[in-house]
């Protein structure tokens, strides 16, 4: 009976030792798994709960990579199981990381895109239109990014404005007529853009170099 007592307590205490060893394993996972936040991001991003949504769901991140090492042992970014929920875990891990990375990434663009002369308005027409940063511009200070003959706007308007600081002699009343399609067409030989009377965004981009608008 003696015999047997030595190696049990060995049993014991080996177990006891691999169960606070497992224990304090779980208590320092690998890592803190906090998100990092991008130092970049635009406070005044037109949106408002998208920012607030990239906040919480960065620190969500952090809460449940934590939550799955304390409770499961699970390390989300490298999972050393191929058990179901192990995976579950790991693709929704990477389901929040994603999404905000995505939302962190717009952000810093709006950031950038100020500091280029945009506002809120243009970036929110930019991602809900798809158009680009010439594009942008050009609905900005034109209202669309070509204006054809025959239009009558405000627009056309800021484009005779323009012609007419270059020099060309043409009336400011919003009528893309004869005179302010001659303008164009003269413009347009002179900046080597396809002739046609019509100004359409190369040659709309060409007369914001050329004559930069007095107003946004």
């Amino acid at each position: 009976m003696k015999k047997l007592i030595a190696p049990t307590i060995i049993v014991i205490l080996s177990i006891t030792v691999l169960v606070m060893a497992l224990r304090l394993r779980r208590l320092s996972p690998p890592e803190d798994y906090e998100y990092s936040f991008k130092a970049d991001v635009d406070p005044d991003y037109y949106n408002q709960s998208a920012l607030r949504d990239y906040y919480a769901t960065g620190y969500a991140i952090g809460s449940f990579a934590r939550e799955m090492w304390h409770e499961r042992g699970i390390d989300v970014r490298f999972p050393s199981s191929d058990d179901a929920s192990d995976q579950a875990a790991t693709r929704h891990y990477n389901g929040m990381k994603a999404y905000a990375d995505s939302l962190g990434a717009r952000m810093a663009r709006s950031k950038q895109l100020k500091t280029e002369g945009l506002n809120n308005a243009d970036i929110q027409l930019m991602e809900s239109t798809g158009l680009s940063l010439a594009q942008a511009r050009l609905q900005r200070y034109y209202g669309a990014t070509q204006l054809l003959k025959g239009e009558r706007s405000a627009g056309v308007i800021m484009l005779q404005k323009q012609l007419t600081q270059l020099g060309y002699i043409i009336p400011t009343d919003g009528y893309y007529w004869i005179e302010t399609e001659t303008a164009v067409r003269d413009f347009q030989t002179k900046q080597n853009i396809t002739v046609t009377g019509n100004a359409q965004e190369p040659t709309l981009t060409a007369l914001l170099k050329a004559s930069p608008p007095k107003t946004p």
